[in-house]
């Protein structure tokens, strides 16, 4: 760091995208929060506190629509709704966590489930998915997958309950794949076809 200038009681952040959408997922909710979609340039150098968000540059990655109104993204609202409802409460840290443990507890009852009380299947299941460098990582960079995820695991697991003869079961069934059409339609639909099916 002394060959950079920084001294070594200096704070520095450092700041990487990994990947072109995650600029998308970091700019969706507070862009939805503040009610401006499309965003002009502009407006963006007022919604947002990061210099390098406010380039217009920044904007030309392949998950975004530059449309003569401005700026949106390709992504429907659901997800960014719920970073921006979770900005607006101050919590939007516990977001990655909350879904990485929901998809964790659900896999272990849906393979569970499936295995027929095979629980020691089941349980190192759920610890897998849990541990999932892939799934960490991409739930943890605040894109959609996360949320997509466990709600398609939630969905199977309403699924098996409705099979099993709990009708009540097709109600959270819907309102999963519902939440999930507003996050990754076409996983919704592929997820729709399957519990048909």
């Amino acid at each position: 760091m002394p060959l950079l200038g920084f001294r070594p009681r200096d704070q520095v952040t450092v700041v990487v995208t990994a990947v072109d959408d995650k600029g998308s997922a970091e700019a969706d909710p507070v862009t939805f929060r503040a009610g401006r979609l499309p965003t002009r340039f502009p407006e963006i150098e007022v919604l947002v506190d990061r210099p390098d968000l406010a380039e217009p540059g920044f904007w030309f990655i392949p998950n975004t629509v530059l449309s003569e109104h401005g700026w949106v993204s390709q992504y429907p609202p659901g997800h960014a709704a719920l970073l921006a409802i979770s900005l607006r409460l101050g919590m939007v840290q516990l977001v990655p966590p909350v879904l990485m443990a929901v998809t964790a507890a659900f896999s272990y009852l849906t393979f569970r489930r499936l295995l027929y009380g095979s629980e020691l299947v089941a349980r190192a299941a759920g610890v897998g998915v849990a541990l999932s460098p892939f799934l960490v990582a991409q739930t943890g960079s605040y894109m959609n997958h996360g949320s997509a995820t466990a709600l398609a695991v939630l969905g199977v697991y309403f699924a098996l309950r409705a099979r099993d003869g709990g009708v009540a079961w097709a109600l959270p069934l819907g309102g999963a794949l519902g939440l999930l059409l507003a996050i990754r339609p076409l996983v919704a639909v592929v997820m729709g076809l399957a519990v048909v099916l």
